[in-house]
């Protein structure tokens, strides 16, 4: 595996999480 493929993997994957954590606490918050 390349280190930069790794690295993107990586980041896309705390995107993901952090757009589903802000989504699930915005549907709490209404």
């Amino acid at each position: 595996m390349d280190a930069l493929f790794l690295g993107l993997s990586a980041l896309l994957f705390v995107v993901a999480v952090g757009l589903a954590v802000a989504s699930h606490r915005l549907a709490e918050g209404e």
